[in-house]
């Protein structure tokens, strides 16, 4: 009997082991975003947000402080080594929400900044990316009233704001995958620093243009909207029309939004076909309208189609111009005709927009009418 209560108590002596690998999470140093920004010589400057936690001295409840942290090196492998080297905690990386480059970054290219966030093990791909004009010092200056950390305020509007039609949401799993299909264009959201008379904040404005891996052309918010809805992301938002002319702005809210796509090539011409079918709740109207009436809701419908559907081609048009292809056409014709090879230095120029909107309108509430 003692034998074999021997040999319980050494084998749970054995089984029952503490993990050999545990970090006191008081002993890290937490990284929630980075800005990446470029010196004049082209070097990477980096700005890391950092959650250092540790302990108060009059409670044993855990809390945490707010740092940043600045590095330059020769590429982003050395400028991140010389993070953890000036630290006296360990940096983790495996926190990461945020990765922020620079309009002077993109300039210079991302594709210089990737291999190390992609090969590094710590950096996760679920990621957001953004891109900013705002100076990179100040970015992370702002004091948020909502979230403390910018990391966080960045990932959690994306996460809530994916399908809506004026924020583009962007992780680095997707820009990794688009920066080499068809004409290798990455749309990624565009976060600026807002003066207010209160204070400094974020606000989402628009989006940023990446082809091969550098900055283009800013999509403005109001273009990000008719985008969104055609390249079949828009589920949720609002859209905003004049009706016929007389100054009178109504206001819908997107309830439900699908656009399918078809292209076909005669052997000259490309053509992009949109056929674009939301459904829409009444919102606002400025002046008074009679929605009891068939014949108002009926106008009312053929006033919002022609609207969206003359401000997507002003959209597609105006691309098409600047010869950047937003709307993945090379990338749908590569996988529609494989075998065709085209003869044409930008396929932007041999293609046409066929496009149809179809909506249907719905009461909010039970007031149908809007009475001086």
């Amino acid at each position: 009997m003692r034998k074999l209560l021997l040999g319980v108590c050494i084998a749970s002596s054995l089984l029952l082991t503490s993990c050999f690998s545990y970090k006191d999470v008081n002993r890290m140093a937490f990284v929630t975003a980075i800005v990446v920004d470029v010196t004049d010589d082209g070097k990477p400057n980096l700005y890391l947000e950092v959650f250092r936690p540790y302990r108060s001295e009059s409670d044993s409840s855990g809390k945490g402080q707010r740092l940043v942290y600045h590095s330059v090196g020769e590429d982003m492998y050395e400028a991140l080594r010389l993070v953890q080297l000036n630290s006296s905690q360990k940096v983790n990386f495996t926190q990461n929400k945020a990765i922020i480059f620079t309009k002077k970054a993109a300039e210079v290219g991302i594709d210089k900044f990737l291999d190390m966030l992609n090969r590094n093990q710590q950096f996760l791909l679920r990621q957001f990316l953004y891109f900013t004009d705002s100076d990179a010092s100040k970015f992370l200056d702002v004091k948020l009233n909502e979230e403390a950390y910018i990391g966080l305020y960045l990932s959690d509007v994306s996460i809530i704001r994916e399908d809506y039609a004026k924020v583009a949401t962007t992780r680095i799993d997707k820009y990794l995958n688009e920066r080499l299909l068809g004409n290798e264009v990455v749309i990624i959201p565009n976060v600026k620093v807002t003066e207010t008379h209160f204070d400094n904040k974020l606000s989402f404005s628009g989006a940023a243009v990446i082809q091969k891996d550098k900055f283009k052309d800013l999509i403005s918010i109001g273009e990000l909207r008719e985008y969104s809805i055609m390249m079949n992301i828009a589920r949720k938002g609002m859209v905003d029309v004049e009706y016929q002319d007389t100054g009178n702005i109504m206001g819908f809210e997107i309830l439900d939004s699908k656009a399918d796509t078809d292209l076909t090539y005669d052997g000259e011409t490309i053509r992009l076909s949109k056929k674009v079918k939301m459904k829409l709740s009444f919102g606002e109207t400025q002046k008074p309208f009679d929605l009891d009436s068939e014949a108002n809701r009926t106008k009312l419908k053929e006033n919002v189609e022609k609207k969206l559907s003359e401000e997507m081609y002003i959209l597609f048009n105006n691309w098409k111009e600047k010869g950047i292809d937003i709307f993945e056409v090379k990338r749908t014709f590569e996988r529609e005709y494989p075998t065709t090879k085209l003869d044409v230095d930008n396929i932007m120029d041999i293609t046409e927009l066929e496009l149809e909107v179809s909506i249907e309108i719905e009461g909010s509430t039970d007031v149908t009418d809007f009475v001086k």
